[in-house]
């Protein structure tokens, strides 16, 4: 059971604008979004799925982790300026709170969460 996108999640993916990306998911009732841009070919990134899996339970209910595969999903990748994977954006109400590239810890990525959460 992975932090993979839900059912329907892939309409994330087509849209070109960062409002329209909250938008869809806001009518879902997740105040916050952490996506989480990653690549299949990426090592460290294969590392990341490990942590990810094991933040799915320590994360709030509204809080949702989108993943985004870098190599199918190059026009978001672009919109959000990624440049390396594994990558992270915390999108609050629509806004851009943090980011950080790189290998992170499960505890690293729940403190930033529930920063933001409150």
């Amino acid at each position: 059971n992975s932090i993979a996108p839900r059912a329907g999640s892939e309409l994330f993916f087509v849209f070109t604008k960062k409002q329209n990306l909250y938008r869809s998911h806001h009518s879902m009732s997740h105040e916050c979004l952490l996506l989480y841009f990653y690549a299949d070919w990426c090592g460290s990134c294969q590392t990341m799925q490990t942590v990810m899996d094991r933040l799915k339970d320590k994360i709030p209910e509204n809080t949702e982790v989108v993943k985004i595969d870098l190599d199918k999903n190059h026009k978001l990748a672009s919109i959000y300026q990624i440049r390396s994977v594994p990558a992270f954006i915390l999108l609050k109400s629509g806004k851009e709170k943090w980011r950080k590239s790189g290998i992170m810890t499960a505890c690293e990525l729940e403190q930033i969460i529930l920063q933001y959460n409150n």
